[in-house]
């Protein structure tokens, strides 16, 4: 919901925005890049609950969503590569050295292209999601798989 305060619309109702304890808390279940990947959300979500540390639930569980998706993605580029990997070796078993060698080539560019791209990815929007936990802004990433819904 959002409130006018007489001069603006804001995102809390007067004197029921989340606390700077809450708002602290909220900062640092961003920075699962930074410390621990998906754990430190993950905890900050069971250890709050939905009546005193509300915000640090949203946060968590919205950075925890992130977090899974980045490892998702970061997987992915695992399987892309040990199979471009299998794929250079049956093209090397077949005789053409050239294929294997094409083969093994994309698929290096592949996986650190993918890598590269989600840590930098994960870092930016992390740093977002902080700033915007910081002002009290409820923040979505625009990436994210939603496996665990609230």
């Amino acid at each position: 919901m959002r409130w006018w305060d007489g001069v603006a619309w804001g995102p809390v109702a007067p004197g029921g925005g989340p606390t700077s304890d809450d708002r602290t808390l909220s900062i640092l279940t961003h920075g699962g890049l930074l410390v621990g990947g998906f754990i430190l959300p993950l905890v900050f979500y069971l250890i709050a609950d939905d009546e005193t540390r509300s915000e640090t639930r949203w946060h968590a569980r919205e950075a925890l969503n992130f977090q899974l998706t980045f490892l998702v993605a970061y997987l992915g580029s695992f399987i892309v590569f040990f199979a471009g990997l299998a794929l250079s070796g049956a093209f090397g078993a077949s005789g053409s050295d050239a294929g294997a060698g094409i083969g093994l080539g994309i698929s290096l560019i592949v996986f650190f292209v993918v890598i590269f791209g989600a840590v930098i990815v994960n870092f930016v929007f992390s740093i977002i999601g902080a700033m915007r936990a910081n002002a009290g802004i409820r923040w979505r990433y625009p990436l994210r798989i939603p496996f665990v819904r609230g």
